[in-house]
């Protein structure tokens, strides 16, 4: 890594001369069609380093493919702060790690909402400990080259000793490019400054000019060592080197109740239309996550769907809330409305991008057929991965402050987003200017299985930790 990269601010201008340090399916998605999340304990630090030297030599930057031809597959790895801790790494580099890394997703649960059937004692495979130390994403379009990329990583573990496998979850792309509550998904990536020219970027993404236009975030929403939006760079570790062109990601594996969804789904149709018939049910689905199931934006299309335009680039993210403040047309509690903001608060242009996620996830579990009610006792869900720079500003907040409240949107306090939030027993969602404007008596419909929170280090930075330089 050269010096100067680590001896200042990075800015926008100094990505693209970065990709091959930052691990890939950070700044541009991957498009394969399946992933496999392989979770490890070190139990012998030296034995752990060992392993994470092998590994570290087949981890994907972000430097985009020659001739737009992507490898079979991809790998990136993450570390926990107990990982860290178990490679040994030093107590200075250590504390230097924000407090709610360290503390972990165990120790952060109760804030973000994971309490009761959702809590960590709950949680698979041992994430309810302290005992999730790397993760390993094995990323391709054939299930094969997954397992022999699996094989290896167990294999290399299992020759150096002290390492453990603890789980691994698949995941796959979402069929028909529909999850499982039946929402197009994949519809909006975060725009970085800088990347401007590789990756080109549609209306929408980024954040709304006055002039209409729209521009990606700053880097250091998303990257260590680089500026954000508010013009410092986010905390990190010392020394820089450990830092610079890493992440954080927030590893979480959410159940979905399907059948509890549909019935809620009809239910709410019935008190909002007066009818639970499927065009009804429609609308219904529409205003819960501000977008019809086809991925087209209500902003767009308040009365009916237009498919059309989730399919148009120009127009399936060109949208603001400005002119609907009241949330006539899109709910202000609507969950792509929640998640995003846009222009509907005062102070956007700080409040909101200083609050972005970037979200990596495939769907696992088989579908629950149409039209069946009653939940099947089968697994199904969606595994992502959430990039930020700062878990508590940009994870945590919106979290706990625009998925589970209401009053940032001005709001009642009870209200949470209707798709993923935690139903209590004030949940209610407002829906201005329909017969019925309330909707109370909200179930649960997505429960946490496990999550964890991990530092994605540059490639420098992953060997260094390897050779206990830190």
């Amino acid at each position: 890594m050269d010096a100067s990269v680590t001896d200042r601010t990075l800015t926008g201008e100094d990505i693209v001369g970065n990709l091959d340090e930052i691990q890939g399916n950070i700044i541009k998605p991957y498009t394969y069609a399946q992933q496999r999340g392989l979770f490890f304990r070190i139990d012998n630090g030296a034995a752990g380093r060992q392993w994470l030297d092998h590994v570290s030599a087949r981890v994907t930057p972000a430097t985009p493919w020659p001739d737009a031809k992507r490898p079979q597959s991809a790998m990136n790895v993450g570390i926990s702060f107990f990982g860290l801790r178990a490679l040994e790494l030093s107590a200075d580099a250590l504390s230097g790690f924000p407090g709610v890394f360290q503390a972990g997703a165990v120790g952060r649960a109760e804030r973000n909402g994971d309490v009761g059937e959702r809590s960590p004692d709950t949680w698979q495979d041992g994430f309810g400990s302290e005992g999730i130390h790397v993760a390993v994403f094995v990323f391709s379009d054939d299930v094969a080259l997954i397992d022999a990329e699996s094989d290896w990583l167990r294999e290399a573990a299992e020759r150096v000793g002290g390492v453990t496998e603890m789980a691994a979850h698949d995941g796959r792309g979402f069929e028909d490019g529909v999850e499982h509550f039946g929402y197009r998904d994949g519809l909006t990536d975060v725009p970085i400054e800088g990347t401007e020219e590789i990756y080109p970027q549609t209306p929408g993404a980024g954040t709304r000019q006055p002039d209409g236009t729209w521009a990606p975030l700053k880097p250091g929403e998303f990257l260590l060592g680089y500026e954000n939006e508010s013009g410092s760079e986010p905390p990190a570790p010392e020394p820089r080197e450990l830092a610079v062109n890493g992440t954080f990601i927030v590893y979480r594996k959410i159940y979905q109740d399907v059948a509890a969804f549909r019935r809620f789904l009809a239910q709410a149709a019935e008190c909002v239309y007066g009818s639970s018939n499927e065009d009804d049910q429609e609308r219904m689905a529409a205003k819960f996550m501000g977008r019809w199931r086809s991925g087209c934006p209500l902003m767009h299309a308040p009365d009916e769907d237009r498919p059309e335009l989730a399919d148009d680039p120009d127009k399936c993210n060109n949208f603001g809330y400005s002119d609907d403040p009241d949330g006539m047309i899109c709910p202000r509690g609507a969950h792509i409305r929640r998640m995003n903001p846009r222009d509907a608060l005062d102070g956007t242009a700080t409040v909101v991008r200083r609050h972005r996620l970037i979200r990596r996830g495939l769907e696992y579990g088989p579908k629950l057929p149409d039209g069946v009610l009653e939940d099947d006792g089968r697994d199904r869900g969606i595994a992502s991965y959430l990039v930020c720079a700062n878990i508590k500003d940009q994870f945590e907040f919106v979290w706990q402050e625009w998925v589970n409240k209401g009053d940032f949107a001005g709001l009642p306090m009870g209200e949470q987003d209707p798709i993923i939030g935690p139903a209590s027993a004030e949940g209610q969602m407002t829906l201005p200017g329909e017969p019925m404007p309330f909707l109370f008596d909200f179930k649960r419909f997505i429960t946490t299985r496990c999550g964890e929170y991990f530092f994605m280090p540059s490639l420098t930075a992953l060997k260094g930790i390897a050779a206990q330089k830190y």
